[in-house]
Protein backbone atom coordinates (compact mmCIF):
# COMPACT_ATOMS: atom_id res chain seq x y z
CA UNK A 1 0.00 0.00 0.00
CA UNK A 2 2.96 2.38 0.20
CA UNK A 3 2.24 5.34 -1.78
CA UNK A 4 -1.74 4.52 -1.57
CA UNK A 5 -2.98 5.34 1.41
CA UNK A 6 -4.98 7.94 3.01
CA UNK A 7 -3.74 10.91 4.54
CA UNK A 8 -5.42 10.70 8.51
CA UNK A 9 -6.54 14.51 8.03
CA UNK A 10 -5.98 17.77 6.81
CA UNK A 11 -3.05 19.89 8.25
CA UNK A 12 0.85 20.25 6.91
CA UNK A 13 3.73 17.94 7.61
CA UNK A 14 5.92 19.19 9.91
CA UNK A 15 8.27 16.28 10.16
CA UNK A 16 8.74 13.93 7.34
CA UNK A 17 10.25 10.18 7.51
CA UNK A 18 13.57 10.18 6.73
CA UNK A 19 16.86 11.56 7.56
CA UNK A 20 17.12 14.91 7.91
CA UNK A 21 19.79 16.93 9.22
CA UNK A 22 20.40 20.30 11.78
CA UNK A 23 22.96 21.44 13.22
CA UNK A 24 25.20 18.89 12.07
CA UNK A 25 23.62 16.60 13.58
CA UNK A 26 21.72 13.57 11.51
CA UNK A 27 18.32 12.36 13.32
CA UNK A 28 16.16 9.35 11.62
CA UNK A 29 12.68 9.99 12.05
CA UNK A 30 10.31 6.85 11.19
CA UNK A 31 6.97 8.83 11.53
CA UNK A 32 5.56 11.78 9.75
CA UNK A 33 4.01 14.68 12.23
CA UNK A 34 1.29 16.33 10.77
CA UNK A 35 -0.12 19.97 12.49
CA UNK A 36 -3.64 20.18 12.36
CA UNK A 37 -6.38 22.91 13.63
CA UNK A 38 -7.42 21.57 16.91
CA UNK A 39 -10.77 20.37 16.13
CA UNK A 40 -9.18 18.34 13.24
CA UNK A 41 -11.16 14.79 12.74
CA UNK A 42 -8.45 12.00 12.41
CA UNK A 43 -8.95 9.48 10.20
CA UNK A 44 -7.36 5.47 10.31
CA UNK A 45 -5.61 5.54 7.50
CA UNK A 46 -5.57 1.41 6.65
CA UNK A 47 -8.15 -1.36 8.23
CA UNK A 48 -7.07 -2.74 11.63
CA UNK A 49 -7.74 -3.25 15.32
CA UNK A 50 -7.75 -0.61 17.83
CA UNK A 51 -4.69 -2.56 20.08
CA UNK A 52 -4.10 0.74 22.86
CA UNK A 53 -5.39 4.02 23.91
CA UNK A 54 -3.45 5.36 26.49
CA UNK A 55 -1.52 8.67 28.05
CA UNK A 56 2.28 10.02 28.08
CA UNK A 57 3.86 12.33 28.11
CA UNK A 58 5.44 12.44 25.08
CA UNK A 59 2.74 11.61 22.93
CA UNK A 60 -0.43 12.61 25.17
CA UNK A 61 -3.50 10.76 24.62
CA UNK A 62 -2.73 8.44 21.77
CA UNK A 63 -4.12 5.34 19.77
CA UNK A 64 -2.57 2.77 17.79
CA UNK A 65 -4.43 0.25 15.27
CA UNK A 66 -2.70 -2.50 14.67
CA UNK A 67 -2.77 -3.10 10.52
CA UNK A 68 -1.58 -6.49 11.38
CA UNK A 69 1.66 -8.48 9.92
CA UNK A 70 3.82 -6.12 12.04
CA UNK A 71 2.60 -2.65 10.66
CA UNK A 72 0.41 -0.18 13.14
CA UNK A 73 0.08 3.59 13.08
CA UNK A 74 0.02 5.86 16.07
CA UNK A 75 -2.20 8.76 16.47
CA UNK A 76 -0.83 11.32 19.16
CA UNK A 77 -2.23 14.61 20.35
CA UNK A 78 -6.06 13.64 20.88
CA UNK A 79 -8.84 15.00 22.50
CA UNK A 80 -9.88 12.51 25.04
CA UNK A 81 -13.13 13.85 24.60
CA UNK A 82 -13.44 13.46 20.75
CA UNK A 83 -12.26 9.09 20.40
CA UNK A 84 -15.21 7.27 19.50
CA UNK A 85 -13.18 4.17 19.07
CA UNK A 86 -12.64 1.47 22.09
CA UNK A 87 -9.94 -1.27 23.03
CA UNK A 88 -9.80 -3.87 20.56
CA UNK A 89 -12.60 -2.87 18.54
CA UNK A 90 -12.68 -2.89 14.63
CA UNK A 91 -11.84 -0.04 12.57
CA UNK A 92 -12.20 0.82 8.90
CA UNK A 93 -10.11 3.03 7.07
CA UNK A 94 -11.86 6.31 6.84
CA UNK A 95 -13.26 5.95 9.94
Amino acid sequence: MKGNLNWPAEGSITKNFGVDEQDGVKNRNIWIEIKTKKSEDIKVIFDGIVAVIDYNPVYNTYIIIDHGSGYSTLYANLDDNSIEVSNQAYIESGT
